[in-house]
């Protein structure tokens, strides 16, 4: 286990994603946070993703988590993301090397007749 004071603002969304990356590719995964404290365990450098979100119906103020928020992580799952540790309503979730959602361009052919070329 590895102790850090990470001084990261609570809604730097992209700073957080860069830095959790950056720990993974050094061999580190969060484990948990205690408000400026994270607590890292030790895992094979590899290249993993994160995500940050916010679901607020999902905070420490509710007592007991409500059916939109175990829909909201049913959700996460489902898309192959992995709940790495809740924070009120802070999630981190991690997915591995995989893609999502690779778009292809438009053909400009697909477009109706009707529209200038």
């Amino acid at each position: 286990m590895k102790y850090r004071l990470e001084l990261l603002s609570y809604y730097d969304r992209s700073g957080i994603v860069r830095h959790l990356e950056g720990m993974a590719k050094k061999g580190w995964m969060l484990e948990k946070r205690i408000g400026l404290l994270w607590c890292y365990r030790r895992i094979e450098p590899s290249e993993i993703r994160f995500a940050v979100s916010y679901y607020p119906k999902n905070s420490d103020y509710a007592p007991q988590q409500s059916a939109a928020g175990e829909e909201f992580d049913e959700l996460c799952a489902a898309s192959g993301w992995e709940a790495v540790c809740r924070i009120g309503s802070m999630h981190f979730s991690a997915a591995g090397r995989r893609r999502f959602f690779r778009w292809k361009p438009i053909r400009r052919q697909s477009f109706p007749p009707s529209m200038p070329r």
